[in-house]
């Protein structure tokens, strides 16, 4: 029996943007249309949501990153007020 090779399409992956950085891979789209199944840079298996993690043009990749590294900023601004509010106290037990 001939069984056909799954239709591999390239797909931007920036789950790991603000670390490893985004990276284009050759995945298999799941039949409903919202998986990519492929490899990482070092050859591991992976799975993204399509339009969460994983795209098929650089535009959407690059907008998704940006939104990720302003996410990344406003929480990084948030623990530094944080940290500039801590006053030193202690428990006397």
């Amino acid at each position: 029996m001939n069984n056909p090779q799954p239709k591999l399409l390239k797909v931007y992956v920036t789950e790991y943007a603000l670390t490893s950085g985004v990276y284009l891979t050759e995945a298999e789209i799941s039949e409903c249309g919202r998986l990519a199944s492929g490899k990482d840079q070092v050859g591991r298996h992976t799975m993204h949501t399509l339009g969460k993690s994983a795209f098929f043009t650089v535009e959407e990749a690059k907008a998704n990153f940006e939104k990720r590294k302003a996410s990344a900023i406003r929480s990084a601004k948030k623990k530094l007020q944080n940290l500039k509010n801590l006053e030193f106290s202690f428990t006397e037990v």
